[in-house]
């Protein structure tokens, strides 16, 4: 009985120290990566990302920032409350040809203070 008295007990304290984990504050996205495959010299290309709030507290979005002048950002909304999301909207315009790889960096008040997306390709004429 004392055995199974302390199973029960250990099962209870790592679902716990688990839960607790997954509840950090941060900001999930479901893909941090992107993959335009090859797109065309002197056009417009548009990526979404969607940043999810886990958490169980409010996260606030203070910047977004892009690796370049050739990309545009802007989100839906900047404080995220716990369980939505925010929709981050990029606009992309080549400005050269040949292989790219773009980060966007999202700063917030989460626990990760910084979160960094990527998309990448090739561009041709």
């Amino acid at each position: 009985m004392k055995l199974f008295i302390f199973c029960v007990i250990i099962t209870l304290l790592i679902n716990t120290s688990c839960s607790e984990i997954d509840r950090s504050s941060n900001l999930v996205f479901k893909s941090y990566e992107l993959e335009l495959g090859t797109i065309k010299f002197d056009s417009t290309y548009y990526v979404r990302y969607t940043a999810y709030n886990f958490s169980r507290k409010k996260i606030n979005i203070d910047t977004i920032t892009a690796s370049c002048g050739c990309t545009v950002v802007s989100t839906n909304k900047k404080e995220i409350a716990p369980g939505d999301s925010s929709i981050i909207s990029i606009q992309f315009s080549p400005i050269d040809t040949g292989n790219f790889r773009k980060n966007i960096v999202i700063k917030s008040d989460g626990d990760s203070i910084f979160s960094v997306v990527y998309f990448a390709g090739h561009v041709c004429k």
